[in-house]
Parts: structure tokens; C-alpha cells; sequence
């Protein structure tokens, strides 16, 4: 007699592979039974079955009925072999034995009782002894003289005999349980769930699903000495009866499901069991292909939401109340991070399933080079969830490092394999682990935490801030203005409508050290989209350089505040320096619907604070594109030496402001007016424009007795705060002395009406 059962096993690829299906097949004979006597007796029925299990689970055996035969005592037993190997049951040197409370033995005359591996068998087994059988409770020994692996001792005590009667026990009951949100993880990356448990006769089946998020197969049987088993908290074990045709491997970063099966009789005071993969000889290490795993506390026999086994009709299996079921969450989110070397990564949405967790990613590397966010196991994109346990990355075959270019963004689905484990609250995405205190660094380590799964409603997602038109400008001591037109939020940049001029006698660079950049008021940064043909922003003297510059990155989802800053890191303040460093602060950051988002920052310790300013270095003019109207000024300064300066008209422009002045010289030598480029105009705020060279003459010198008419040019736009105006030549050096060659003549209070 033999039946066959079909355990199927379900393997899919991440990624979106398809299914493919694996029928193994697993064949248990049944030996034939002992023939029963015919002879009729009254029976009497017990609700409690003797059994006894091998204390390592090897084999296990069941009485089913016991009655008399003249002197005979006739036990009927099922005997079930869970090991690899065939085991005795008994043979002439080792007979079964039984005894009765009084110490009487009765053995049996069997030469040899034999169990192939991974079988059954109903055993109908008559005994004799010196004595009579009486009324008493007997015990039987099976092996009692050795034990070994093949010859596996087990005892099975309180067995009643009842002369003139048989005996039977309660017929076993078959019984399942759901299993709902019952997951294990294991630090690779892996995971186990078991979704299904049902009891029968003479074995148990355990439907699952295991999912490897390890680079590599993983191995759950791959020792025959360590093969996965149940026990029971009775101690008794249940060995896994395995496929025969191959070991229970996962290949790399696949899911699989299907049904195991151990062997033995769960007893149906059991009210717990735990499930055991590589116990003794796996891993709780990170780079293990052999994990150890444990599947505690599942219900057993004992549990009161099983339910029995109806084998004619289909029936719906009852959920345990401490388990409710999964529910797939999917919700939007706006959570952001800012790295120091410019980068963003930002999560827009999250779905969590079954077997794993899918987000909707953004990052933009904002790094002067390449940058690798999952290059090896310890420098990993992973998924934490608040209970430690780690959901990995199934990368995408064509960059499983997760490459990207200078100043390239890469986005899309990124999928972590793993069922969220059933207590989780909250998941943390973490890029580079262990990188944390590295700033220049191709690998950035990056976290954004506080991805919440208990509020399955859509966040308050924060929208981006409103383009705004501004006219914001700063002057540098050495003549150089910057001024800030426009500004305008995308998903992936900021985008700056800028105007420089270099008011500077030479050459200035402005991104020297790739430190023309943005920076909040939290302390993030955006870099400068490289330009091509011009990576340094180098403006020659007397020129303005105006255009769109594009920051990288989408703006914090909490900044309120910016400041453009050029030569962040090594420029000077000097009216020498040819590296200016100039910052427009206080750029506001205007949200039409302000939104509460979570906090991003790991680690609170972290966060930069920036004091705000309650008087602006630059604030928008409610024109903002509005140039002061061209004034007509009549005013004259007559200096010692017989010099005299007029000062006819003033005309603002978009990157100068234009004098018409006429000087005469009326002393008897030669004069220099813009000796060491003294001849400016500075505002009442203190800035300072200084004249543009004049090639033919960069010195201003006017002959004795001649006079100087034109037009002159001083270089930036006139400050949107300016009121009012000075000329003066020869700021530094000049003199007020008659017999000077380099008269200092000023004129104050030149009006400007904004």
C-alpha cells in the first residue's frame, strides 16, 4: 500500500519575472499491516492516545488498540521513521519490550521489525511472558537494550490493558491553522513566513514563503545533520522530510513558496511550536548563505482557532485572533535628504506587500563626481524597519551599484525583498551605512527616517515653493555686484536668473573651488550645475556675465530660507581678491500651502541651525525690476590746486551707472584722477562701483590747463536700498594739498530718487 503527495513550490524572480512551477514529487510507503484477529470483544474506547516521540526527532510511535489472546498481549502501534536512513524497531538482540506495573516483562518473538526512511507503518505485535497478563498499565520500550541513530530508543508508558476487552484510543483528529503576519528576518537580507499549518496522522505540512534577499543561494537543508525540524514546547521534534531529488535552496534575490513537511504527530495538548532552519551549524552573520532561522511561537494542536480537517469539503481555515491579516499599504509621501556634498535622495511614495517593499525613489547626485549608492554588502541600499529588522535592494540588473554620473539624478521603483515584518511602525531608507562622518566621499551615506507604517492616509504632501521675481543684490569691496533677478523651484534643481559685474580691475572666478552654490536655512546645500565652456565663472574686468544658473537638487521640504554664496569655501572679502566671495542671504521660500512634513534627519544632533538675520543683507523691492530714473544734477567741487569736477547728470542702467562730468585741470602740472582706481562712486549703505577702465587713458590724466568732458561708466547696478550717491576721485591717494598731482575732489549727496 502506498500514497503519493504533490508538495509544490512557486519560484519568482523579483524584478518582475515570471512564475514557473516545480512539481516534486514525494512517495511514502505504507507496509502492510499485521492481520488482526476476528475474534469479537467488547471495546472499550479512551479519549487518550499514548504516544512518544525520540528525543531528536527521529522517529516518533502512536498506540492505536491493546487487547488479550489467551496468554498473549496483542498491541497495535503505528511507528514513523523521520530520519535519512532505515532504523530498527526491534530484532532478536534488541527486542521490544513490555512491562507491567508490577515489573513483569513480555517480549515479542519478532526477528526483525525494520522502517525505511521517511515511512510508516501500522505494526500489530503479540507479546508473551512468564506471568498471566493482568489488569495493569503497561509500558513499551522499543530499543531499550541500545540507542543509536538507527536504533533510535523510545518509550511509551501508561498503555492500559483490560482482559476480556479491547482497548482503542480516540481516532487522531486531523486540524489547520492560518497563520497570519508570522515573519522571521535574518540579517542577509532574508526572510521566512509562515502562512499555514495542518496535523495529521502521521505528519505535519507547513505552508510557506521564503524570500532571499542575499546576493548568493541560500542553503536552509544543506546538512544532514542540521536539517530544519518542529519541536514542540513539550520538547519533542519533528524532522523535515525533505525533497529527495535536491536540497532546499533560494537562489539569489528570489522568492519561493510552497509546503514542507515533517514527520511525527503533534499531540493535541500542544499549544505552541518553533521551526528551526541550520540550528546548529548556520549563521546570524550579515554575508551567510546558510542562515539560521527560527520561527517561534506558531500555534499548535492545542490552539483554539484550529479547526478541523474536513477532507470531503473544501473549508475556509480559521485566522488566529492574535494574528490579523496582512494589508497591503500604499501611500505618497514628500521626504527628503540633503548630503554635504550637494546630493538629494527623495521618497515620493511607498507600497508595501506580501514579499516586499516597492518605493518611488529621486536622488541627485550634486557631487563633482561619480557617485555609488549600493556598492557592496556593507555599503548597501536597505530598508529598516523599527525593529531591526533589514529589508534589501533587489538592484537592477543593468547598475546594480547604483551608478550615477556628476550631476545626473537617477529615478524610478526601487523594490526591497521582504515581508514587513508584523510590529513594524516605521521604516528608515539607508544608503551607504558606515559613511556617515565621510562628507567628500563617492559613496554618501544618506537616511531618510520616520517612513511611517501605521498611517496608511497620504501625508500632507508639501508642495514646491512659487517662482518669485526679486531684485536682490550685493556688492563686493572690490567693485563686483551680484544680482539675484529670479528664482524658480523644480524637482530636481533651482534655477537662478543671475547678473554679475566684474567691477574688479582683473579677472574674477566665482566657482573656484565648485563653491558657487545655495544653502538653506537647515544647512543643506546645492551645487552649481557645471558650466561647459566656462567651469569656473571666470568674468573679465569690466564685464557682466548674466544668465540662468541651475543648482542641483530639489529644495527641502522645510526650507524657509536661502543664500547664494560664490567661493563658499576660499574666497575673500579683500578689494584685492580675484576669488570674491559674495552671498545674497535671506532668499525667501514661499509655499502657497505651508505643509508639516516629518523630519528627515537620522540623527537630530545633526541638524544645522541658521540664525536669521532680522535685517536682510538684500531684500526684494516691491519693483522689482525698476531702475531709478536719470537725474539731472548740477554740482561742482573746485580743489586747491585750481582743479575743478562738475557733475551734470547721473543715468542708472542695468549693470552701471553713467555720469556725465567735466573736469578742468587748473594746476600747472599734469593730474591723475583714478590713481589706484580711487575714482568711484559709493552709496550711503557703503558700497562701491567703481569707474571702468578706460584704455586710452586708465588713469584719468588731464594736461595742464585742459578740460575733460564725457560720459562716464562705474560698473554695477545702483542698490535697490541706495538713496543717495558720492563721487570721488583718487579715494585712496588723493590730496587736498595746492601743490598736488592727484586731487581728491568729492562730491556728496548726489540723489537717487528709487
Amino acid at each position: 500500500m502506498s500514497f503519493t503527495k504533490l508538495v509544490s513550490w512557486r519560484s519568482q524572480l523579483m524584478k518582475g519575472a515570471k512564475r514557473s512551477l516545480l512539481i516534486i514529487t514525494l512517495t511514502v510507503p505504507l507496509l502492510a499491516a499485521c492481520k488482526a484477529s476476528t475474534t469479537p470483544k467488547a471495546i472499550e474506547q479512551l479519549d487518550t492516545q499514548p504516544q512518544a516521540n525520540h528525543l531528536k526527532g527521529k522517529a516518533s510511535v502512536y498506540i492505536q488498540g491493546i487487547e488479550t489472546e489467551g496468554d498473549l498481549i496483542v498491541l497495535d502501534f503505528v511507528a514513523i521513521n523521520a530520519y535519512e536512513r532505515k532504523i530498527k524497531i526491534g530484532d532478536r538482540n534488541n527486542p521490544l519490550v513490555l512491562i507491567d506495573s508490577d515489573g513483569n516483562e513480555y517480549t515479542t518473538i519478532e526477528e526483525e521489525l525494520n522502517l525505511q526512511p521517511y515511512t510508516s507503518n501500522n505494526f500489530r505485535i503479540a507479546f508473551s511472558g512468564s506471568e498471566k497478563p493482568k489488569n495493569r498499565n503497561l509500558t513499551l520500550k522499543i530499543n531499550s537494550r541500545r540507542d543509536n541513530i538507527t536504533s533510535p530508543k523510545i518509550t511509551v508508558d501508561n498503555i492500559p490493558l483490560k482482559r476480556g476487552k479491547r482497548v482503542e484510543f480516540a481516532t487522531y483528529q486531523p486540524r489547520q491553522i492560518k497563520v497570519a503576519n508570522t515573519v522571521v528576518h535574518h540579517p542577509n537580507g532574508s526572510n521566512f513566513t509562515v502562512q499555514e499549518i495542518r496535523f495529521y496522522k502521521q505528519q505535519i505540512e507547513v505552508d510557506f514563503e521564503a524570500v532571499n534577499g542575499f546576493k548568493e543561494t541560500v542553503d536552509l537543508a544543506g546538512f544532514s545533520n542540521d536539517v530544519p525540524y518542529l519541536e514542540d514546547e513539550q520538547g519533542h521534534k519533528y524532522s523535515f522530510v525533505p525533497n529527495l531529488n535536491s536540497q532546499f535552496t533560494i537562489p539569489a534575490r528570489q522568492t519561493v513558496s510552497g509546503t514542507l513537511q515533517f514527520a511525527g504527530r503533534v499531540p493535541e495538548s500542544v499549544q505552541q511550536l518553533s521551526l528551526y532552519f541550520n540550528y546548529q551549524q548556520g549563521s546570524d552573520y550579515e554575508r551567510t548563505n546558510r542562515p539560521r532561522i527560527i520561527v517561534a511561537n506558531l500555534p499548535g494542536t492545542g490552539s483554539e482557532t484550529t479547526t478541523a480537517i474536513n477532507q470531503t469539503d473544501s473549508e475556509t481555515l480559521a485566522v488566529s485572533d492574535s494574528n490579523t491579516a496582512f494589508v497591503p499599504i500604499e501611500k505618497s509621501l514628500n521626504l527628503q535628504v540633503n548630503h554635504p556634498d550637494g546630493s538629494v535622495m527623495r521618497i515620493t511614495k511607498i507600497a508595501v506587500t506580501d514579499n516586499y517593499i516597492e518605493t518611488d525613489l529621486s536622488i541627485v547626485n550634486g557631487y563633482r563626481n561619480a557617485v555609488t549608492l549600493n556598492s557592496h554588502s556593507s555599503r548597501a541600499m536597505v530598508l529598516r524597519d523599527n525593529l531591526g529588522n533589514t529589508y534589501k535592494l533587489a538592484p537592477p540588473p543593468q547598475n546594480p551599484q547604483l551608478s550615477i554620473e556628476a550631476e545626473e539624478a537617477l529615478q524610478g521603483k526601487f523594490r526591497f525583498l521582504g515581508r514587513i515584518a508584523p510590529n513594524a511602525k516605521t521604516l528608515t531608507l539607508v544608503v551607504n551605512e558606515g559613511n556617515e562622518s565621510r562628507t567628500n566621499t563617492t559613496q554618501p551615506y544618506m537616511a531618510i527616517a520616520n517612513i511611517s507604517l501605521t498611517d496608511t492616509e497620504a501625508e500632507n504632501i508639501a508642495t514646491l515653493p512659487t517662482n518669485q521675481t526679486l531684485d536682490l543684490q550685493v556688492n563686493h569691496a572690490h567693485g563686483s555686484v551680484i544680482r539675484l533677478k529670479e528664482i524658480s523651484f523644480q524637482n530636481d534643481s533651482i534655477i537662478t536668473n543671475l547678473g554679475i559685474v566684474n567691477g574688479h580691475r582683473s579677472a574674477i572666478r566665482l566657482n573656484v573651488s565648485r563653491d558657487l552654490r545655495l544653502r538653506d536655512n537647515l544647512g543643506n546645500i546645492y551645487n552649481l550645475a557645471t558650466l561647459p565652456q566656462n567651469p569656473e565663472v571666470k568674468i573679465s574686468p569690466g564685464e557682466t556675465l548674466n544668465g540662468q544658473f541651475v543648482f542641483l537638487g530639489r529644495i527641502s521640504p522645510q526650507a524657509r530660507y536661502l543664500t547664494l554664496v560664490t567661493n563658499d569655501k576660499y574666497g575673500s572679502e579683500q578689494t584685492t581678491s580675484t576669488q570674491p566671495k559674495i552671498a545674497i542671504a535671506n532668499i525667501p521660500v514661499t509655499r502657497e500651502q505651508p505643509s508639516e512634513i516629518l523630519e528627515t534627519n537620522p540623527d537630530p544632533s545633526k541638524t544645522v541651525e541658521v540664525t536669521e538675520t532680522s535685517e536682510p543683507t538684500a531684500t526684494a523691492s516691491n519693483k522689482a525690476d525698476s531702475i531709478p530714473s536719470s537725474q539731472n544734477v548740477e554740482q561742482q567741487f573746485n580743489h586747491p590746486n585750481g582743479s575743478v569736477l562738475q557733475l551734470k547728470e547721473v543715468t542708472f542702467q542695468d549693470d552701471s551707472i553713467v555720469a556725465d562730468i567735466s573736469v578742468t585741470n587748473g594746476h600747472e602740472r599734469e593730474i591723475i584722477l583714478n590713481q589706484s582706481r580711487g575714482f568711484l562712486l559709493r552709496d550711503n549703505l557703503g558700497n562701491v562701483d567703481y569707474l571702468a577702465t578706460i584704455p586710452q587713458n586708465p588713469t584719468v590724466k588731464i594736461p595742464p590747463g585742459q578740460t575733460i568732458n564725457g560720459k562716464f561708466v562705474f560698473l554695477g547696478r545702483i542698490s535697490p536700498q541706495a538713496s543717495s550717491l558720492t563721487l570721488v576721485t583718487n579715494n585712496k591717494h588723493g590730496s587736498d594739498r595746492d601743490y598736488t598731482t592727484q586731487p581728491k575732489m568729492t562730491l556728496a549727496n548726489i540723489p537717487v530718487n528709487q
